[in-house]
């Protein structure tokens, strides 16, 4: 028979938080593909089967990070896919499900909590304030936000299992064992995303607040609070050492230039500023705007930049206005240590997790974003259930009591003042479900969030409106409906447009704009803005294409050499602008000019066919059919393949020596 501490404080609990998460974002698994949920799937897109699982382990996730485990969850996804094909509805599903585990392990670790210092109703009512905020929503319409899903899981479940270790008392083989679980969670974490490290720099509050200790500030707990942040620095700097190490020889596998990746002016503007005044003044701008953020449901956005915060000095009125708020959070924090040790916890916690994405540390992509707040949320929403639990205690409590006065039964009165509590959690969460509802729908897809953010960022954010036009003219190019086209080109159009009124130093919105009015057929705007990006940036490589292409059709052949040089010069790697290049100068009767350039590719690398290819074209174009055939031959023997000009290779050996064509259809492919 089930008994009524298990049903109360853990299956209708659990069960309730798992129904007002389905409430409230529910609907995701409908949803489709939107922002960077491409990276994981581009990550495992070779995976086929479990042996091919250690070669994704080893693939580094970008030049800054590493996340094989959150990489691995995609590969066994896709192995487990019918016909090895990803499909956005599992891998949202797979998020909510994260989720829903997310909001179960941070309810069971509250519980662990001794009931004297989180009060009777903390854990239902902060967890159902988790579950339902909506700064998580972008983790719940983002597949790629499952790096984050599993951060937090793994982080709690380090929380959980040394919680355990540290407050109950079990024989030697539990305590062993939930000293193992904690370390091999908090790995997993770190190699999931590397935030879980909040969770590492956050030990020392549980030692403060919660493990068995005295509790009076003495020297005795002076010292052993020194001790336990002295270890979990050291075991800080001894993991993240593993992981650089780690990184670094997956950048090496996967055959990526180790390199920074710099955040740019445009993603964040504070990297303009290096004296220390700014950056404390904008570190002040960014904490109080994720303290804004938590609670708010609205004007959350996919992407801020610049210039969603503008950078001020630190001697601004609006700094020190935003400083004192934050002081006063934490000198509360520290007044009700004692009689609200929850409360205290929470803020610290909030604040610890906003260390490495406050700009203070260093400059963060995009100056703010809901999903770097995700850990730190949880701080603050066990520091408001704190202060609604004190309030239900000094003023509700009474009223149930005295309503049950002739009820003898103090377990019946319990259970009916839980409904109550429980009631009163629901109707205020469910304020959040409307917006919960509908940024979920926001996310629906790629187009759903930009149609459903620009017209409030407008000219606020220049990447906002940049990724936007990228999304736009690359589907527009790709899209063979011509109805289409037009929409997606409008569209990259306008934001191309706001982009460069917020950020007119931005080459890639200059671009945008060429793009977008030679995908609408507006050939001559297009012609005319390309001259006036080359005169602004003179390495936009679409100005040039457009410019030079133009020449070259009006047999200007003169400037169109010259374009294809600069083209050239912009994409070593593109052997077709090589060709343009000196077919151009062969048509403009600069015939040796061409090939003293094309010998000066042939001298730097002997190795490479280019040269040779380049002359078969040239020697073609002089009706010199000999030479032609000769050098698409030694092209061929350095590993040129083309069949269609070893057609035309063929005619003449056809006609001329036909053994040599025997010879040579072992080309052919």
């Amino acid at each position: 028979m089930l008994k009524r501490e298990t049903l109360y404080q853990y299956i209708l609990p659990l069960a309730i938080i798992t129904i007002c998460i389905l409430a409230h974002f529910g609907s995701v698994i409908h949803n489709d593909i939107s922002i960077d949920d491409t990276f994981y799937y581009q990550q495992v897109s070779s995976v086929q089967t479990f042996l091919d699982l250690p070669d994704v382990l080893r693939q580094n996730f970008s030049y800054v990070d590493y996340r094989p485990v959150a990489t691995l969850t995609f590969a066994l996804e896709k192995i487990f896919s019918e016909g090895g094909v990803l499909n956005p509805h599992t891998s949202h599903g797979i998020n909510l499900l994260l989720y829903v585990l997310n909001s179960w392990i941070l309810y069971l670790f509250l519980l662990k909590i001794p009931p004297s210092i989180r009060g009777q109703y903390i854990p239902i009512i902060a967890t159902l304030i988790f579950a339902t905020l909506p700064l998580h929503t972008s983790m719940m319409g983002n597949i790629k936000s499952r790096d984050g899903l599993l951060s937090f899981l793994f982080g709690m479940s380090y929380f959980y299992f040394l919680i355990r270790l540290f407050t109950e008392n079990k024989s030697t083989y539990y305590q062993l064992a939930w000293a193992v679980l904690a370390v091999l969670f908090l790995l997993l974490g770190i190699y999931s995303k590397l935030d879980t490290f909040n969770f590492l720099m956050a030990t020392p509050l549980l030692f403060m607040f919660f493990f068995k200790a005295n509790k009076k500030i003495n020297f005795k707990f002076i010292a052993r609070l020194f001790i336990i942040v002295l270890i979990s620095y050291r075991i800080f700097t001894f993991l993240f050492n593993i992981w650089t190490e780690n990184k670094i020889q997956a950048i090496e596998y996967t055959q990526n230039e180790i390199q920074s990746d710099p955040v740019l002016f445009s993603e964040n503007p504070i990297v303009a500023y290096s004296d220390l005044p700014h950056q404390l003044a904008f570190g002040i701008q960014t904490t109080f705007e994720y303290v804004k953020m938590v609670f708010r449901p609205h004007h959350h956005y996919y992407y801020y930049g610049f210039d969603m915060i503008p950078v001020l000095p630190i001697t601004d009125k609006i700094i020190w206005f935003k400083f004192s708020i934050l002081l006063l959070i934490g000198i509360s924090a520290i007044i009700l240590y004692k009689k609200l040790p929850l409360y205290s916890f929470g803020i610290l916690f909030f604040f610890i997790g906003l260390i490495y994405c406050s700009n203070l540390v260093t400059p963060v992509s995009g100056i703010v974003a809901d999903r770097y707040a995700y850990i730190a949320s949880m701080g603050a929403c066990l520091a408001l259930a704190a202060v609604l639990q004190l309030v239900w205690e000094k003023y509700l409590h009474k009223f149930i009591k005295q309503s049950t006065a002739s009820t003898k039964n103090a377990i019946a009165t319990n259970q009916k003042e839980w409904i109550y509590l429980l009631a009163a959690t629901l109707l205020l969460t469910s304020i959040y479900l409307p917006f919960n509802r509908k940024r979920s729908s926001d996310w629906k897809s790629l187009y759903s969030i930009f149609e459903a953010d620009l017209p409030e960022i407008g000219t606020r954010s220049y990447e906002a409106n940049r990724i936007a036009l990228r999304n736009y003219i690359e589907n527009g190019m790709a899209s063979n409906d011509p109805q289409e086209q037009k929409e997606l080109f409008t569209k990259g159009f306008e934001a191309s447009k706001q982009a460069i009124e917020v950020y007119n130093k931005g080459m890639e919105a200059y671009d945008g704009v060429i793009y977008s009015l030679y995908g609408l057929g507006r050939y001559e705007d297009a012609l005319s803005f390309s001259r006036l990006t080359i005169e602004k940036f003179d390495t936009t490589e679409i100005g040039w294409r457009i410019l030079t292409e133009y020449y070259y059709s009006n047999k200007m052949l003169d400037s169109a050499a010259m374009g294809y040089k600069t083209l050239v010069d912009m994409t070593p790697g593109e052997e077709n602008l090589v060709l343009f290049y000196v077919t151009t100068l062969q048509q403009n009767h600069q015939m040796a000019e061409a090939l003293k350039y094309v010998d000066s590719i042939q001298h730097a690398d002997t190795s490479q066919y280019l040269p040779y290819r380049a002359k078969f074209h040239l020697y073609l174009g002089e009706k010199d059919s000999l030479k032609a055939v000769e050098n698409l031959e030694i092209a061929m023997s350095k590993g040129w393949r083309d069949n269609h000009e070893l057609d035309i290779a063929g005619q003449y050996w056809w006609t001329k020596d036909k053994a040599k064509w025997e010879e040579m259809k072992k080309y052919l492919q």
